[in-house]
């Protein structure tokens, strides 16, 4: 509850509500028609948001703006967030290495594909990888946290099925 008023904070301080962006669960999630793809991101969104006790920021906040402009590697389905009262950005791309998200003042995690919400280019074939990756990214300052909410995902997506099921 403290993070769902810490974001709605955020978002009056930076923008008007005019401003705020459609949910993650709306850009990626609820699209129609429902494919077997959406089912799977949403059983992984949901796990990822329960698991790592994660609130949706629906707008540019400041805190969220100053990691973005700090990230140096590939943007895509970016995403913001809060855990514990830390602002997290969550990006999605379909090429990058952990090591560019680390950089500048930030650190970065990567989530393993059971827990990772957007995992792009749908494929059943066994075995297979997605093609995006997620990636974490928080200032350096609250590396700490950041290493325990990927505990916390990690001890999720070890009990969860393959990410293309």
């Amino acid at each position: 509850m403290a993070d769902f008023t810490n974001a709605q904070k955020m978002c009056k301080s930076s923008l008007p509500p005019s401003s705020l962006k459609p949910s993650y669960r709306d850009r990626y999630v609820n699209l129609p028609p429902k494919r077997a793809e959406h089912y799977a991101r949403d059983r992984r969104l949901t796990a990822f948001e329960n698991a790592g006790q994660l609130t949706e920021v629906l707008c540019e906040s400041l805190p969220h703006i100053t990691i973005s402009k700090l990230i140096q590697g590939d943007r895509a389905h970016m995403s913001n967030w809060i855990f514990e009262g830390t602002p997290i950005v969550m990006n999605e791309p379909y090429h990058g290495q952990l090591s560019a998200y680390q950089t500048q003042g930030l650190a970065a995690v990567e989530l393993p594909d059971e827990i990772a919400p957007y995992c792009g280019f749908w494929d059943l074939t066994p075995g297979a990888k997605p093609k995006t990756k997620t990636f974490l990214i928080c200032k350096a300052v609250s590396a700490k946290k950041l290493q325990k909410l990927l505990e916390r995902l990690s001890q999720a997506a070890a009990n969860m099925p393959r990410w293309n099921t």
